[in-house]
């Protein structure tokens, strides 16, 4: 035996894990956690084609209280958009023609703004002249119950309360007049 090996402590055995370890095992663990929450929610869907619309109460820019259900018998679209948002820039002229063009046959649009502040929103409206109803989605309230993925998206109600049709992206007047003109052909007007 030499000099060096007699002069040497024994080590003492470890007991338990190391701080890296434990580090180690809750990143695992967070990011399971992410993955399987972000899993869940693929699984969500949005309102389809047939399913009664979400009901929600917005309270518009002009102090008006709106409710869905307070719509049954109208053809509602609801739009969800940011003045952040260029395609919403883009389609907002297309949804107030819309607007003006078929409210004599109870069509109106619902404005749902939706992350964006009250000074961008009010210069949005000014800028494109928007007389339907718009008001802020508090919370996001509104865009959790129909699973909102981006901006803009388009769901427009029938009469009745169930979604007719949505759009993911920026509709145009074409688009949703032909939705319109199928319903009110579909119900002999």
């Amino acid at each position: 035996m030499n000099d060096l090996e007699f002069l040497q402590e024994p080590r003492p055995k470890r007991v338990g894990w190391s701080w890296g370890t434990i580090v180690l095992i809750c990143g695992m663990v967070a990011i399971t956690l992410v993955l399987a929450l972000q899993l869940a929610r693929r699984n969500e869907v949005q309102p389809r084609p047939g399913q009664i619309a979400p009901d929600f109460t917005l309270e518009t820019f002009d102090g008006e209280t709106i409710t869905l259900s307070g719509l049954r018998g109208q053809l509602v679209m609801v739009n969800f958009w940011g003045s952040w948002c260029p395609p919403c820039d883009n389609e907002a002229p297309h949804l107030q023609d819309l607007y003006e063009q078929y409210a004599d046959v109870g069509f109106t649009v619902i404005g749902v703004n939706w992350l964006d502040t009250p000074s961008g929103a009010s210069a949005f409206i000014a800028r494109h002249g928007l007389t339907f109803p718009n008001g802020k989605d508090v919370q996001e309230r509104i865009a959790r119950a129909y699973r909102i993925q981006g901006a803009p998206e388009n769901f427009l109600i029938g009469r009745d309360g169930r979604v007719v049709m949505a759009w993911l992206g920026p509709v145009t007047f074409p688009m949703v007049a032909e939705a319109i003109e199928r319903v009110l052909a579909e119900e002999g007007a």
